[in-house]
């Protein structure tokens, strides 16, 4: 209960910037940090306190004053996208947010499928195109959470719109998602077999109805699969001692790997859907398409997945792709920053630490504009 009249605390700042403040005292001198705006206005809960777009001119202005240690990413939602699409110069947000990002007032982008959207809908790829080209960071949200579409479920959420199976007698069929409840449909907007969709070339054509020519290839987007599916789908696959999909981390080379029938070339995607550990997709995403990310993000404070955790840092094909993070102050619920953090740093030690904390983040975060 303390814990949670804690994290109420947060909500009595009126700037951002004080909540920043409070941050950055848990780290050395000169860490540098990912900040992350959510665009709350489309997901049917309600109008916000204070609208997404003057929070983000907030965190502009911040930047502006801590550029060498604030780096702030923008929220793409294809819904704000598709209202000002016919607007003009800044009104228009996709031509702001790209605005934003080449000026580097913003050094990435967010998603947060959760919402009330696939990662590969169409109103996005213009904008992925823009990202891919330019070498800009995508984080998104690829875990259970709280935080998802209020509405209800509309008719066309009904079945997948990309991934089919074989149903008996060798048909082709939409894989259904029966759930009705808000919280339980927002796992079909997250799932990571989605990013498949979007950068697999083949899977995005059918959906987008073009050729394979008039198709972009989206399969080098860099893109980081936040918390790494989450704490309870690292538990799923120590648990699940039967099947072969829960059983593909090792440290064989990538070659060796890519022989294997893995999560992404199961001949049923409806098992892999409904059964596979998130944790199981999101390694062979990974390991498939080159710009693909994980982070660690709010799972850290379960002290249980940090041996899990240091094999894949002791496997070559992924460990150069992980990344340290807090999901700050959401994860204060389980403990304070500077105390999941320590945790995490000396059980790894220096040299893993600095890899999650310094190294990897650096390539992650570097754009054509910017070189860190």
């Amino acid at each position: 209960m303390k814990r949670f009249l804690t994290l109420g605390r947060y909500s009595l700042y009126q700037n951002q910037s004080k909540i920043f403040d409070l941050l950055t005292k848990s780290y050395d001198s000169n860490t540098r940090f990912v900040v992350l705006s959510m665009d709350m206005d489309f997901m049917e809960a309600g109008k916000p306190t204070v609208s997404y777009l003057e929070q983000l001119e907030e965190l502009r202005i911040i930047k502006q004053r801590k550029k060498d240690t604030f780096l702030p990413f923008l929220f793409l939602d294809p819904r704000r996208i598709e209202a000002t699409q016919n607007q003009l110069k800044n009104q228009n947000y996709k031509n702001y947010a790209k605005h934003l990002l080449h000026t580097q007032q913003f050094d990435g982008i967010k998603l947060y499928p959760a919402l009330g959207y696939y990662p590969f809908d169409k109103h996005l790829i213009e904008m992925y195109k823009f990202a891919q080209e330019n070498e800009i960071p995508i984080i998104t949200h690829c875990i259970e959470g709280t935080v998802f579409y209020r509405g209800d479920k509309k008719p066309e959420w009904s079945s997948h719109p990309i991934l089919k199976y074989n149903k008996k007698g060798g048909q082709l069929e939409p894989i259904p998602l029966p759930q009705k409840n808000g919280f339980q449909f927002t796992t079909n907007f997250t799932h990571p077999l989605n990013y498949h969709c979007l950068m697999n070339r083949e899977l995005l054509k059918d959906f987008l109805g073009t050729s394979i020519e008039n198709t972009p290839d989206l399969s080098k987007l860099k893109i980081c699969l936040a918390h790494f599916g989450g704490e309870e789908e690292w538990k799923k696959y120590m648990k699940d001692g039967w099947n072969t999909y829960n059983k593909n981390i090792n440290h064989d080379s990538k070659d060796a790997y890519l022989r294997y029938k893995n999560t992404l070339t199961h001949g049923n995607p409806r098992t892999i859907w409904w059964n596979a550990s998130w944790l199981s997709v999101i390694y062979d995403l990974m390991i498939a398409y080159e710009n693909v990310y994980a982070d660690i993000s709010f799972i850290l404070h379960d002290q249980d997945l940090f041996p899990l955790l240091r094999f894949l840092l002791e496997d070559e094909k992924v460990r150069h792709k992980i990344l340290f993070g807090s999901d700050y102050y959401v994860v204060s619920q389980k403990n304070t920053e500077k105390d999941l953090h320590l945790n995490l740093r000396g059980y790894l030690g220096n040299e893993l630490f600095e890899l999650i904390a310094s190294d990897n983040p650096r390539r992650f975060l570097s754009t054509k504009f910017k070189q860190y």
